[in-house]
């Protein structure tokens, strides 16, 4: 509420201090501090107190901000090892995102393994890789792939990342997912999930620009930074589902 945001607020920061309005004495300033992104970056929130019943602006009792991070910035912080992505193309880099490539290990469903899919079984994968003359795999029509970027990502724990497909790779009907999110703490490659939305098959091949990852920074670093199923994966990594029903993965993961 604006009020409890207020409360807050002057518990963390102390009374404002600027008066805006000789007449009223609620009516002033108070500066949060958001925890920087580096060493050298102020962020600053305000909030204008009001007389009444209703104190402050909604949400400015919050001690920081969640910020998407330049490309300068993540220059930066990849230089300072805080941030790793390996290996990276300066040409791939964008204004807000970092443009990733596609590896040459892919897995499909074992159909002729199973009758059904569930959620508390291990799914069984076929291990398929790229042709190793022309680096090349076909998706047939309405198929679905898992394939795997050639990137490593590490993010320290006060940063987050989603990864969206390209959109010159929609248009030709060919999805991309990965459950969307990276937590803080995660270390390994990106496993995605490809679908050919179409009646013809597609030809893709290792190494294209196949998605985009963008970084953000958390308002303050998790206590819990990511330790789920999926650390430390390397390659395409097939569904790890039926271990949320076995109780043997207690840490997140998606």
């Amino acid at each position: 509420s604006f009020r409890e945001g207020g409360k807050r607020c002057q518990q963390e920061h102390g009374a404002p201090k600027e008066s805006q309005a000789s007449d009223c004495p609620y009516d002033r300033h108070c500066a949060i501090t958001v925890q920087p992104l580096r060493s050298d970056v102020k962020l600053q929130c305000v909030a204008v107190w009001q007389c009444g019943s209703v104190a402050g602006i909604a949400g400015l009792g919050l001690s920081s901000a969640t910020v998407i991070v330049s490309r300068e910035t993540l220059l930066e912080l990849i230089a300072a090892g805080e941030v790793a992505v390996e290996p990276l193309d300066p040409d791939h880099m964008q204004p807000a995102s970092v443009d990733l490539t596609l590896g040459s290990h892919f897995l499909k469903v074992d159909e002729n393994a199973i009758d059904r899919i569930t959620l508390d079984s291990e799914l069984r994968y076929l291990d398929l890789h790229a042709d190793s003359e022309t680096e090349e795999i076909v998706i047939p029509p309405l198929s679905f792939l898992l394939a795997v970027t050639r990137e490593r990502i590490r993010l320290p724990a006060n940063m987050t990342a989603f990864v969206e497909g390209r959109s010159s790779i929609g248009r030709i009907g060919l999805f991309i997912q990965n459950a969307g999110w990276v937590d803080p703490g995660f270390d390994g490659t990106i496993t995605l999930e490809l679908f050919n939305a179409n009646r013809l098959p597609i030809r893709l091949r290792a190494g294209r620009r196949i998605c985009q990852i963008v970084f953000a920074q958390l308002d303050r670093s998790t206590s819990r930074p990511y330790q789920g199923k999926y650390q430390h994966q390397s390659g395409a990594v097939g569904s790890r589902i039926h271990l949320d029903t076995t109780g043997t993965d207690p840490e997140n993961g998606s």
